[in-house]
């Protein structure tokens, strides 16, 4: 069985989903600096790692008149873009069998870190224009760490601990487990 495995993985001002020069269409997800740490995949193992360390992580959820969540939204066009490619406009080209059993095949794979953790300038934002006048609101986070993240131990807890300041006032605090 082939398994790959790096020592470390970094990834520096990444923005995904969006423009970050455009504020109409602004990053879904962006952080200056991502790592991860003692790395591995096998087919039969999954993903695994030691430590995905996230720094000044920004997160953009943003629910539009119709209802719709501009990270589905975004995603969903990505996805149509891709399956299209030269076909005339309307006609949805069809995956090959190939590709489409290997997708089957890798969707369950299991997955394991030892922790997570998001640090630095971090910070969700959440807007709702459903509503006659609009919500915005967001979650500046000093702390967050998840620990002991294994798909294949369901029935083992997965510590969290979440530090931040809600709407720059109210100091928030959770610390729990989900399984």
């Amino acid at each position: 069985e082939m398994q790959v495995g790096l020592e470390n993985v970094q990834l520096q001002n990444l923005a995904f989903l969006g423009s970050p020069d455009d504020q109409a269409k602004k990053p879904a997800v962006s952080f200056t600096d991502a790592s991860f740490n003692a790395v591995s995949w096998s087919k039969s193992a999954g993903l695994e790692g030691s430590i995905l360390q996230f720094e000044n992580l920004v997160a953009s959820v943003v629910r539009d008149k119709d209802g719709k969540i501009n990270i589905s939204q975004q995603l969903a066009e990505m996805r149509q873009d891709s399956v299209q490619g030269d076909e005339p406009a309307g006609k949805v080209a069809q995956e090959p069998a190939a590709v489409q059993a290997s997708q089957e095949e890798t969707a369950a794979a299991p997955f394991k870190l030892e922790k997570i953790v998001v640090a630095g300038e971090s910070e969700v934002s959440f807007e709702d224009h459903t509503l006659k006048v609009p919500y915005k609101t967001d979650l500046v986070i000093s702390r967050l760490e998840i620990t002991g993240l294994d798909s294949s131990k369901t029935d083992e807890k997965t510590e969290v601990v979440l530090e931040g300041e809600l709407e720059k006032r109210a100091p928030i605090e959770v610390t729990g487990n989900i399984f």
